[in-house]
């Protein structure tokens, strides 16, 4: 899906293409400034789709106050996930602003689900919806903005 990678885009603006499987929970912070005054700090996880770290990944729901919900443009199976991960939110954190985000974008030949698609599914939940490139960084801003934003209110 691409999940670590967005995390680790948005935590060290560094991408690789090294693929390691999260076992569990990755997890990343970055610093959020308003102009060059420190207003918060993000505290972000990415969750392994592996349902045997289910409990695992459930203990790092308390607190939560935002979500980005995942999927892989070019995976035309990646946005029947999100179903789960956008019901797990709802049911654990119910007050969680939540952010569906497609991954990929640089991949655009290989795109099986349109930019459309995604923003007819996040229209559904009524929950803003973007797309990123993790490689390149496109769009990658807009989510950082997402966060910072939510992270100061």
């Amino acid at each position: 899906v691409g999940k670590s990678s967005l995390l680790k885009r948005i935590t060290n603006d560094k991408f690789s293409n090294d693929y390691k499987k999260t076992l569990g929970i990755e997890i990343g912070s970055r610093k959020v400034f308003e102009e060059t005054v420190l207003t918060g700090i993000i505290h972000l996880w990415s969750c392994s789709g592996d349902t045997r770290y289910t409990p695992i990944v459930q203990q790092n729901y308390l607190n939560t106050n935002f979500a980005l919900i995942v999927y892989d443009t070019t995976n035309s199976n990646s946005m029947k996930g999100c179903m789960f991960w956008r019901n797990e939110m709802k049911r654990s954190c119910p007050d969680a602003k939540l952010c569906l985000v497609g991954t990929k974008q640089d991949l655009d030949l290989e795109t099986q689900i349109s930019f459309e698609e995604g923003s007819k599914q996040a229209a559904e939940w009524d929950i803003p919806h973007n797309v990123v490139s993790s490689k390149t960084g496109e769009n990658l801003q807009q989510i950082i903005d997402f966060l910072s934003l939510e992270a100061a209110n």
